[in-house]
């Protein structure tokens, strides 16, 4: 890997992310910003309004695998921590070329393993960016984005009880197009009256809230999810759209399309909620005052 210039004050190293890039740097001040992910998508925006170059160079690993190890030494070293084996954090502490000074803990299970290892930890669970809002568009049909790769029991209670709608409508990723710019997924989460979700196997085990969730909160789009453990930790209330079999979500659906402008001003308050308190410059703010300490 080719060593970064010192010109750059921000270097993100990206790891255990099958869609992104390894090894490069990201953020410079004067550079082209790049279109990437949740933490490092969003971090230009803090910087262009609360960058303090007096804490110097900041390298930021995301994940466990070969790029986010061999991480270069900055004035300060972040760990967005995150991986799949029993055992990744301890893995990543013994192979990482430079200690993290500060762990990026997405969910509050997430924290206490790493501080149960010695770890110095912040709060930093997914958010939002500016690209999600309400666009009081006329909306119509409901829609699952998403593969099936979900446990079979969720797929059986959110998806399939819509398989056969005629204003059901499944958007799973072609690998031979491009991937689809944040304003444009916005927009298409703006045209339906419910979107469907579930929780990834990972995501269950620790708690995490995946930005799907923020995302169409933010867009003001009703959604029916499975359950979520660690969404009243994050977001401090009950949701009374999770499903917990298909007779519930069909249900669900019956009540949000029969009282749907009520359910939208419903919608409209969890659209302000997250972009007041859980875009991703919320998320840089509180990591750079506990850096500034």
């Amino acid at each position: 890997m080719e060593k970064p210039s010192l010109s750059e004050r921000i270097e993100i190293h990206e790891g255990y992310f099958p869609d992104l890039s390894s090894g490069f740097s990201l953020y410079n001040p004067n550079a082209k910003r790049h279109s990437q992910h949740f933490f490092t998508r969003f971090i230009g925006e803090y910087i262009d309004v609360f960058g303090d170059p007096a804490l110097g160079r900041i390298m930021v690993s995301l994940g466990t695998n070969e790029s986010s190890l061999n991480v270069y030494k900055g004035d300060i070293n972040l760990w967005w921590a995150w991986g799949y084996t029993e055992n990744w954090v301890q893995d990543y502490i013994c192979k990482v070329k430079v200690k993290p000074s500060v762990c990026l803990g997405l969910c509050k299970t997430m924290i206490e393993k790493l501080n149960d290892e010695g770890l110095e930890t912040v709060y930093a669970p997914l958010g939002v960016g500016s690209n999600f809002k309400p666009l009081h568009k006329e909306r119509s049909g409901v829609t699952y984005i998403g593969g099936p790769w979900k446990t079979e029991s969720q797929m059986d209670m959110i998806v399939t009880p819509f398989k056969d709608k005629p204003y059901f409508e499944w958007i799973q990723r072609d690998y031979t197009k491009p991937v689809w710019e944040l304003d444009e997924l916005n927009e298409y989460y703006n045209k339906k009256q419910i979107a469907l979700g579930m929780v990834h196997e990972f995501n269950i085990r620790w708690g995490l809230v995946s930005n799907r969730i923020p995302e169409l909160f933010a867009s003001g789009t009703p959604l029916i999810n499975s359950y979520v453990f660690g969404f009243k930790e994050l977001f401090g209330f009950e949701y009374p759209y999770f499903s917990h079999s298909s007779q519930q979500t069909l249900e669900l659906a019956d009540y949000i399309l029969s009282n749907y402008s009520d359910v939208q001003r419903e919608f409209e308050g969890y659209s302000k909620m997250v972009l007041e308190n859980h875009r991703y410059i919320n998320r840089w703010k509180t990591i750079f005052e506990k850096l500034k300490r």
